[in-house]
């Protein structure tokens, strides 16, 4: 039996079908004015909707790697909603695992790491300068995360998900991240901002 195309974790039609769900995701918080559905669920999805649009370097996630691991930093602002990301379709293959870590230095194994806001902004820049030489995402919510190097920064504008994107940062890590994603930021910081 031949695969169809959007079976296919590689093909055009699977990564066109996760990008309208990305959307979908994001104006799902619009729709039900954050009410329908509890804010750290959706940022939740957009964490692993976006896990679909990024390729890491080898040394963060050998080919042969079973999982991408989700973690949070700090003070966990998710609760269960996070755990829900297990019970998701694998990404390009492997299965969601979801991690939690009190301390900056107690984050390791990591693709995509959430900072909370309960983080200094000495720990955050020391997060930071690791994802950069460790390879993994950093996501945030606070006020110019992406401006400091953070490399994705979650806001609620009008009860809408938006982000910010930070190129730069995500190129140091050599971190590949998708147009497609990029295309959707509300603005993306690069070296000349």
């Amino acid at each position: 039996m031949t695969p169809r195309p959007v079976d296919n974790p590689r093909s055009p039609w699977r990564r066109v079908t996760t990008f309208t769900l990305l959307i979908a995701a994001m104006l799902a918080v619009s729709a039900a004015g954050l009410g329908g559905e509890p804010e750290y669920r959706v940022k939740g999805v957009f964490l692993y909707r976006m896990a679909h649009f990024l390729q890491w370097p080898e040394s963060n996630l050998p080919p042969k790697a079973k999982t991408i691991v989700i973690g949070v930093v700090g003070k966990d602002p998710f609760g269960k909603e996070l755990d829900l990301l297990e019970q998701l379709k694998p990404v390009d293959g492997r299965d969601v695992v979801t991690k939690r870590f009190k301390t900056a230095a107690e984050v390791k194994g990591v693709q995509i790491l959430f900072l909370s806001s309960s983080l200094t902004d000495a720990e955050q820049a020391e997060i930071f300068g690791r994802a950069t030489k460790e390879g993994f995402v950093t996501v945030g919510e606070q006020k110019k995360f992406a401006d400091r190097g953070g490399m994705f920064n979650l806001l609620i504008e009008d009860k809408k998900l938006a982000f910010e994107a930070n190129s730069e940062a995500a190129k140091a890590a050599k971190i590949k991240v998708s147009s497609q994603l990029l295309k959707l930021a509300k603005r993306v910081v690069t070296k000349d901002d």
